[in-house]
Order: structure tokens, then C-alpha cells, then sequence
């Protein structure tokens, strides 16, 4: 067909595989070429050139772009999903990517403490909801193994321990549960070590660009347990500041009420009247509660009048009235 082509004047170029004398193949470019010969007519020529090295490098360039194409869609379901959500299946993405079969993901509380344990195998990432790796290690294991990562970057269960780790004899469980190589990387939240992840490697060593993904997936993954963790304390926060807050609205109720008995009745009425119209008008329950606690201390500025305008039997004269009707300003 080539040669068809050639001498019909159509210019040829393709690629194949051509076997050489020692029995090796090797990637070829043909380029068909026709030209004429003294006797009259033409001849066509087919010339081959040694494409082997372009192939390789494009090759390496798909690979390269199709494992980033990978690990920004990893990045993307870690980042999109809500909170710990995202961590599993983007865990198993990241196996997958990598050809691991068992692994683990662990998230240690401030006092060094295990807190969490993401648990890896046969395709599926699930938190766990019983101990495993914190069941393997006492905590002074857990503060070598961690110091160790944090000056290494990297920890690798194959055939022998390095040389600060041989005393923590129970690292080679970890090589039991989950199979070996096992390689353990660091996860950072706030310049610290807040986790590790742990994979069963299908190879060793992993390829550096794998490694090197990894690390990036450790550390994303270390900003969604940062983020979490400063969800839990605002919450906390709020929950306390909430509870402090209906302490004091309660005592400067009874403070009201001491000052104003009149009040009493006409406060409660209020919180209760306010509270009703914002439950009709569909508010959820956090904005019926401080709804009504508003209700109750709607009139907590009489607290600065003095008793003997507040309490007095009769009509108020002009100046009285002035002053009572500060009140509001005195409660805002």
C-alpha cells in the first residue's frame, strides 16, 4: 500500500515497529519519497529513521498528563465535598491511581492522641469506628514514629527497620494488617505532624512522581482536617458563648423583675408573643430561641429609672415621662 502510494506521487510518511538483526523491535518512521531515474521513470524509496527516544518522551508526556489529569480530580472531590466526607472517596481514588490494595489514614488530637481512623481495603475507604492502629502502638510509639516522619518525610516498612525506629518492635503489625511495602507519609495541619497515611505499595520503589502526589494529597488533606477541627471549636465556642449568653439574659430578667414587679408578666407576654410570630413566619428554632430571649429583656433599660417613677401610683408628670421614655436607650 505504502509503495502504491509512493509511486503514484502521493508523498508517505508512517509509523510502525521493525524487528532488527538481533532480534529486538524498534519504533521506525517511514517517509516515502519518489524520484526519476536516468533510463526514464521513477523509482520510490522508502527511508527509515529511529523514532524510538520521540516515542518514550511522549509517552512519559501522557503518562504525566494523565496522572495530573487524575489527581486534580482528586483534588476537586476533596475539595468539593463536605468536610471528612471527602476524604474517603478520594482516598480510594488516590489507591486506585497509585495500584495500592490496603492502606489507613489516621488524624491525631493536639495532645498526640489517635482521634480518627480511615481504614482502606479492597477498594473501599470507610471510617472506622472502633480502634485498630491506636490498639497496636502505645502513645510513646506513636511520638517516635511521628518525630521520626516529621525529620524523614517518609517511612518505608520493607525488609528492615532504619535505625531510630528498631526498638518500636510493633511496627511490623502495621506490616501484618495492611501487607508490605508499606510506605507511611506525614500529614502537616499548621506546621505540625496531624496524621499519617499509610499504603500497601503494589512495588518498591513507587515511582517519584506517585510519591511526590501523594505528598500533595497528605497535605490537602491535612487542610480539610485543619478546617474541621476549627469548625468543631467554633462550635464549641458558640455553644458556650450561647450558654453564657441565657445566663445573663436570665439574671438581669430577675434583676428586672426585682425593680419593676409590673414587668414580670408583660416581659414573659412579649417573648412569648414574639417567639409565636417568628415560628408562623417558618424561623427555625436557634432564631425562636433568640427570639425569645430578645422578648425578655425588651425593657431591660427601666433598670437604670428609679423605682419611685416606675412604681409611682399616679399620673407621671412631664419630666418623669422624659425620663421613663429613655428607657428603650438606656436597653439599647
Amino acid at each position: 500500500e505504502i509503495s502504491r502510494k509512493i509511486l503514484s506521487g502521493e508523498a508517505v510518511y508512517s509509523e510502525g515497529v521493525r524487528r532488527k538483526k538481533d532480534g529486538n523491535t524498534v519504533h521506525v518512521g517511514i517517509q516515502g519519497v519518489l524520484f526519476p531515474v536516468p533510463e526514464g521513470g521513477a523509482r520510490g524509496y522508502g527511508i527509515y529513521s529511529d523514532i524510538s527516544e520521540r516515542r518514550r518522551n511522549e509517552e512519559e508526556m501522557n503518562r504525566r498528563l494523565l496522572s495530573e489529569a487524575a489527581i486534580s480530580s482528586i483534588s476537586a472531590r476533596l475539595l468539593r465535598e463536605s468536610g471528612l466526607l471527602g476524604i474517603p472517596p478520594s482516598l480510594e481514588e488516590m489507591a486506585s491511581f497509585t495500584g495500592a490494595k490496603e492502606g489507613f489514614l489516621i488524624e491525631f488530637s493536639t495532645t498526640g492522641e489517635i482521634v480518627r481512623e480511615l481504614l482502606f481495603s479492597e477498594g473501599r475507604a470507610v471510617w472506622s469506628t472502633s480502634p485498630h492502629i491506636s490498639e497496636v502502638f502505645p502513645e510513646s510509639d506513636l511520638c517516635t514514629i511521628t518525630q521520626y516522619l516529621w525529620e524523614k518525610g517518609r517511612l518505608l516498612l520493607d525488609e528492615r527497620l532504619p535505625a531510630p525506629l528498631c526498638e518500636v518492635d510493633r511496627l511490623w503489625e502495621l506490616k501484618r494488617l495492611f501487607g508490605a511495602p508499606l510506605l507511611i507519609l506525614p500529614i502537616y495541619s499548621e506546621r505540625m505532624v496531624s496524621g499519617w497515611l499509610g499504603l500497601q505499595l503494589p512495588e518498591s520503589p513507587l515511582l517519584s512522581s506517585h510519591e511526590s502526589y501523594l505528598g500533595m494529597f497528605c497535605d490537602l488533606v491535612g487542610g480539610v482536617l485543619l478546617q474541621q477541627k476549627r469548625r468543631s471549636m467554633t462550635s464549641e465556642r458558640a455553644r458556650i458563648l450561647d450558654g453564657t449568653s441565657r445566663g445573663i439574659v436570665e439574671i438581669l430578667g430577675r434583676t428586672l423583675a426585682m425593680k419593676d414587679p409590673y414587668t414580670v408578666g408583660h416581659q414573659f407576654e412579649v417573648a412569648r408573643l414574639a417567639r409565636a410570630m417568628a415560628e408562623r413566619g417558618g424561623y427555625d428554632e436557634a432564631f425562636l430561641e433568640r427570639v425569645y430571649y430578645a422578648g425578655l429583656v425588651h425593657d431591660l433599660g427601666k433598670i437604670v429609672i428609679p423605682s419611685s417613677i416606675l412604681s409611682k401610683p399616679g399620673r407621671l408628670n412631664t419630666v418623669e415621662f422624659e425620663i421613663i421614655k429613655n428607657h428603650a436607650l438606656h436597653g439599647w
